[in-house]
């Protein structure tokens, strides 16, 4: 007797408990990846992308983006990363382009305490000489971050201050069948 109460807790539990699972988050014409990053990390919504979801969240970029203007007056094109967020091009290494980067320097990510992976993905035009930049052009990581480059490619990234593509500061790199191309930072 005392056994089938144990069974049939058991089952209560297993019934009630639920895991999170991570949302899968497409970019479009309605969806830009600005706003996919920005839905990842707030679990919010935002700009006509669906909401994050738990603790992790995967973006498949399914067009080639262009992005021209800082996140919120920041030196970063996107918010600053805290959760885990994996990034996919569909397949053919999906092109993000920046704009305008000597006149308005931009860093594309920066990872506090996070985990960010990018996959099948390509970056260009990534260059300035603006004090306003350093630690990497592409992604700066510290606190503990963990950043995952696979198959990631990169044309241009040149920066005078510290940094070029990826500058870790206590934070985990892990680096496969990515190509870093005209790339170099001066200090």
């Amino acid at each position: 007797m005392k056994f089938t109460h144990y069974i049939f807790a058991l089952g209560i539990f297993l019934a009630t408990f639920s895991v999170a699972q991570a949302a899968a988050i497409n970019t479009g014409v309605s969806c830009s990846l600005v706003n996919a990053v920005i839905s990842a990390e707030t679990n919010t919504a935002t700009g006509g992308c669906t909401a994050g979801s738990g603790p992790s969240d995967v973006i498949y970029v399914t067009q080639n983006e262009t992005i021209s203007y800082p996140y919120n007056f920041t030196d970063n094109s996107f918010p600053v990363i805290t959760s885990t967020i994996t990034i996919k091009g569909s397949g053919s290494g999906q092109l993000i382009t920046f704009d305008n980067l000597s006149s308005n320097p931009l860093r594309m990510f920066e990872v506090y305490g996070g985990k960010l992976t990018l996959e099948g993905l390509s970056f260009d035009g990534t260059f300035t000489t603006g004090p306003l930049i350093d630690k990497g052009l592409i992604i700066y990581a510290h606190d503990n971050s963990t950043i995952n480059l696979f198959r990631v490619n990169t044309l241009g990234t040149y920066v005078v201050n510290d940094g070029g593509v990826v500058y870790a500061e206590d934070s985990n790199i892990n680096i496969r069948g990515s190509e870093f191309h005209e790339s170099s930072a001066m200090n």
